[in-house]
């Protein structure tokens, strides 16, 4: 009965705000804008997949494919300097963590929830998203954070910086990395956007990779999220330009990443070109599946 009561309090709640929306596909529908030529990429898709249109306070934001399994984003698609006109243009932006309602409920709408207590302690949430684990504590002798695959400081006001604070966008981070060698790629990446894509967009895809034998906090037994073993990050600016990065989120073990590379050492975050990390992402996956994170070319 409780559980009801609440299915039905989402519904009534999301009819009257706006969040992310799973959809059946990212083409001809309101995310399409956030992939360069309307393409999704290719090789990169999970067992048991949710795509998601980012949607806060009734506007599209970016869009996401999330791994219901390990309960992290696979990627997330998004443009550099992405805001709407009628956003709110204020400096900062809203840092509490927010979830996808419909991820639990496919009839609740398509809010972006705010994670309060009630919703920690919800049965049906849990099972869809991470929502109760905790980041104030060690786990494997790490602190972890909440990292952003899309980042806030990629977004052009307050209200498009705000909705990248969803669990649909973030992976467990080492602390130490998130804001040190990963913070400072994204720093590097967002000057040579200025500087190398001057007027033209520029569309992203960033991502995770579990380790293969998979590491979940807060434990083995009590399965609640995957950590990550790399993140990765792609641009493509529409003049043709792109580049991309591979980085060892996690672990004090070099990471392999195929046979012409060499190991990724902890903490490391290895410029690659578009087709390099193409074939580490596939080597890392499924060898007999190519990836391609642009699929209609950079150009």
């Amino acid at each position: 009965m409780r559980v009801r009561f609440f299915l039905a309090f989402l519904s009534l709640f999301a009819r009257h705000r706006a969040g992310a929306e799973v959809v059946a596909r990212f083409t001809n529908n309101n995310c399409a804008e956030f992939f360069y030529r309307g393409l999704e990429p290719l090789g990169l898709e999970p067992g048991n997949p949710a795509r998601l249109c980012q949607r806060y306070k009734g506007r599209y934001y970016f869009a996401g494919l999330y791994d219901r399994d390990r309960r992290i984003p696979v990627y997330s698609a998004h443009i550099y300097n992405f805001k709407h006109e009628t956003d709110d243009l204020k400096s900062g932006s809203d840092k509490q963590w927010k979830y996808e309602p419909q991820l639990a409920d496919p009839g609740a709408g398509s809010d972006m929830g705010r994670i309060t207590s009630n919703v920690k302690n919800q049965e049906v949430i849990q099972k869809s998203q991470p929502v109760e684990v905790r980041y104030d504590v060690s786990y494997y002798g790490t602190s972890y954070s909440r990292g952003h695959l899309n980042p806030n400081s990629y977004q052009g006001s307050y209200t498009s910086r705000s909705a990248t604070y969803t669990l649909t966008n973030s992976v467990p981070q080492a602390q130490a990395f998130n804001g040190g060698p990963w913070a400072q790629q994204e720093r590097q990446a967002a000057e040579r956007f200025r500087q190398e894509c001057a007027s033209m967009a520029v569309h992203l895809v960033t991502g995770a990779v579990p380790y293969r034998r998979e590491r979940w906090i807060p434990d083995q037994n009590r399965q609640r999220v995957v950590v990550p073993e790399l993140v990765w990050s792609a641009y493509c600016c529409t003049g043709g330009r792109s580049g991309a990065v591979l980085a060892h989120n996690d672990g004090t073990s070099p990471a392999t990443i195929g046979p012409s590379q060499p190991p990724l050492q902890p903490s490391e975050v290895r410029p690659l070109s578009l087709p390099e990390l193409e074939k580490a992402l596939q080597w890392r996956l499924d060898p007999q599946t190519p990836v391609s994170i642009f699929p209609a070319g950079c150009h």
